[in-house]
């Protein structure tokens, strides 16, 4: 029998330098994208009192936002998880990476709370995108 040699130092037992050096980039660009849906998602509920102020509004239309951005991710958890399966879990994180930025940048220059809500209508399709049910195990 052939003896098994040592990994050297740009391979191991599990591959190249770079395939290893390319999954810590994928573990960062998914790290990033979690936390940034976690943090999305709670921020929101800090700044509810700013919001109102900012657009002299009441309390009940404020909420909506809140309202609107829980409902939405409910209901497309479970859908973006079969969408992964069948087109790619790469493409559809990657998407939804693009949704979240152009969402934030709409919820960020909003000028009215109707358009506000709006955008905070169009913004959680992201957060199943990269949400942790959703991930490849």
């Amino acid at each position: 029998m052939a003896e098994e040699q040592a990994p050297t130092l740009t391979q191991s037992k599990h591959g190249t330098k770079a395939s290893i050096e390319a999954k810590w980039l994928v573990l960062t660009a998914i790290g990033i994208g979690t936390f940034m849906s976690a943090l999305d998602g709670s921020v929101v509920n800090t700044i509810l009192p700013v919001i109102k102020a900012a657009f002299k509004s009441d309390v009940a239309t404020v909420e909506w936002v809140v309202t609107t951005y829980l409902l939405v991710v409910s209901a497309l958890l479970l859908s973006f998880g079969r969408l992964g399966d069948l087109r790619g879990n790469k493409t559809v994180y990657i998407i939804g990476f693009l949704i979240f930025v152009v969402g934030s940048a709409a919820c960020g220059l909003s000028p009215t709370p109707a358009f506000l809500v709006a955008c905070a209508h169009f913004k959680p399709w992201a957060r199943p995108c990269s949400s942790p049910t959703r991930l490849p195990s």
